[in-house]
């Protein structure tokens, strides 16, 4: 962590944006605002470095982790409360990237019966996966 951050006993700080959208209906340009702006609360953006400029710092590997819980609603829903929605994630990694990182990791363990490639399929994540059998 930068030197310049307090420690998280001395920064327990929350900030929430609220999105007014379904779940097939999100706007990713809502998802990119209401990631910036809670970033820029909390006093990690950077105009230079996008909204976790202040926080990655150079040369750092990043890990993203969405919450991705199964493939499919087995109770008759859709995926809005198993699986964190694809525009946010494109939203934390498009801002992360802006950072001088080194490296960037999406990544997750859904419960043991998920079918994870159907998961990156049905989100449209399938296209920034690699290496998996």
């Amino acid at each position: 962590m930068p030197a310049s951050l307090p420690n998280s006993t001395e920064d327990l700080r929350v900030s929430i944006a609220q999105l007014n959208a379904t779940y097939s209906g999100m706007d990713d340009a809502n998802v990119k605002r209401a990631v910036r702006s809670v970033s820029e609360s909390l006093g990690w953006a950077s105009n230079e470095k996008g909204a976790f400029g202040r926080v990655i710092p150079e040369g750092a590997k990043v890990v993203i982790k969405p919450n991705f819980v199964l493939h499919a609603n087995q109770g008759g829903g859709g995926l809005l409360p198993l699986i964190t929605h694809p525009s946010m994630v494109a939203a934390v990694v498009e801002e992360a990237l802006k950072s001088d990182l080194s490296q960037i990791i999406v990544g997750d363990a859904p419960v043991q019966g998920c079918d994870f490639k159907a998961l990156l399929r049905s989100t449209g994540l399938e296209k920034w996966s690699s290496g998996l059998s």
